[in-house]
């Protein structure tokens, strides 16, 4: 998912979701695990503010971490972790992943 990828045909290519290995799932803290992005951005809409806030506060942002340590999309991870609402994250999500 890159600006050069807009660049060449005029539209955004989006990331096809697949699963990580079941040790580097992501575990909400006593809510729901998801294994790929589409999940992510899935749980998203499931999950509330707050529980949202408690893995994206401070200067560890949890999703952005995953998504840049574990799939390697470091371009997303910076978005999702300058992303303040757990809504303006899904619609990033949204707009990148199939």
């Amino acid at each position: 998912y890159t600006t050069l990828n807009m660049m060449k045909s005029g539209r955004v290519k989006k990331i096809k979701a697949f699963d990580t290995s079941p040790n580097e799932d992501f575990w909400f803290h006593y809510g729901p695990v998801v294994k790929n992005l589409a999940e992510l951005r899935d749980a998203l809409l499931r999950i509330d503010d707050d529980l949202y806030n408690y893995h994206a506060k401070g200067e560890e942002n949890d999703f952005a971490r995953w998504v840049g340590d574990v799939f390697g999309y470091k371009d997303l991870a910076s978005k999702i972790e300058k992303a303040k609402t757990r809504k303006k994250a899904y619609k990033i999500l949204d707009d990148a992943v199939e």
